[in-house]
């Protein structure tokens, strides 16, 4: 499994590796892959160490290396690609016009150890980053979480101006260069921050370049769903036993792999 993840070759080159048939290695890939994906959906959505205290934590990382107030991790979606479905009216239906491909969308919460703490999905392409809050269930968490206590935030992009737990930046209806000088400080400020969330995103292409390579995946025939889902948790493991650039530079270590995996038993 982690030889298909990691690279987007044929199934020749892992036939030459493992000395099994191409039906064989498939079988076994897909099943491997949709086994974990069934075993560790529940900590993948909303991990259970997610407790007030660590995002307290989490908020003083942030604060101390110039990010905002209160703010314990970063939010955003991301679209990943597959083949043309054979189907006009699923095509339509998976068709993103902003990213001009055929697709499915996920939203991830990342923390400042690096580790994506939260992610729900898949949604059909079009489908944007707020309807994708909304509908995740994340709101409800948050509020049952912050209750009784001080509220916590997530720093997302425009699009979550409005959601309960979510900071945004400051916009003017005229454009960004309208804004006071201390709101676009401010933007300024948050944004180099919210990087964090991309090299998350970017961390699990690098590792398993197959999920990125969109035109060897069909999503008719094939778990891709499941295929990213799993190289988010194989990077969150990574993550845990090394560590990456996002907790070097907020100095927040991860959980070890064991209090991460042990949580799902």
């Amino acid at each position: 499994m982690l030889a298909r993840l990691a690279y987007p070759g044929r199934w020749t080159t892992c036939v030459e590796l493992f000395g099994r048939s191409q039906s064989w290695l498939s079988t076994v890939f897909n099943d491997v892959v949709l086994f974990l994906y069934c075993r560790f959906e529940d900590i993948l959505e909303w991990h259970p160490l997610l407790t007030y205290s660590r995002l307290q934590g989490f908020a003083s990382a942030i604060e101390a290396q110039g990010g905002g107030e209160r703010i314990w991790g970063f939010v955003d979606g991301t679209f990943r690609g597959f083949c043309r479905p054979q189907d006009q009216d699923r095509q339509r239906a998976v068709y993103s016009g902003h990213a001009k491909e055929h697709g499915q969308k996920w939203q991830a919460v990342v923390g400042p150890d690096g580790l994506v703490w939260s992610l729900t999905g898949p949604w059909v392409g079009p489908v944007n980053d707020w309807k994708m809050w909304k509908v995740s269930g994340l709101e409800r968490r948050l509020r049952t979480l912050m209750e009784g206590h001080q509220t916590l935030l997530v720093y997302g992009d425009p699009a979550y101006r409005v959601s309960y737990g979510v900071l945004s930046p400051w916009t003017h209806p005229l454009s960004r260069h309208a804004l006071p000088a201390d709101q676009k400080a401010f933007n300024r400020r948050l944004s180099a921050v919210r990087i964090a969330v991309e090299h998350a995103f970017g961390h699990t292409q690098v590792l398993w370049t197959y999920t990125a390579f969109s035109k060897g995946l069909k999503a008719d025939w094939q778990p891709v769903a499941a295929y990213f889902a799993v190289a988010v948790l194989l990077t969150n493991c990574y993550t845990c036993l090394r560590g990456n650039q996002t907790s070097r530079r907020f100095i927040t270590p991860p959980p070890t792999i064991e209090e991460y995996l042990n949580c799902s038993i």
